[in-house]
């Protein structure tokens, strides 16, 4: 499912779009296709992030990620 094509975008994304070290990138998929999957460790950023990052990258969708804020 991976293949080196889209490790090569993945790798081209990251450098086109430096974040946080803490955030890790993940090739993934679901029903509407292919996508880049940014997990952030909480939500603090998640909005400042989703403004910088484009909404598909190389026929890919760009999907921010976060753990739910609980009360």
């Amino acid at each position: 499912m991976k293949n080196d094509k889209d490790q090569k975008t993945l790798k081209k994304f990251k450098k086109e779009y430096p974040l946080s070290k803490d955030y890790e990138y993940v090739l993934g998929s679901d029903d509407a296709g292919r996508t880049i999957d940014v997990h952030l460790p909480s939500s603090k950023h998640a909005k400042r992030v989703r403004k910088k990052l484009p909404v598909r990258y190389q026929n890919l969708r760009v999907i921010v990620f976060h753990p739910s804020e609980k009360d």
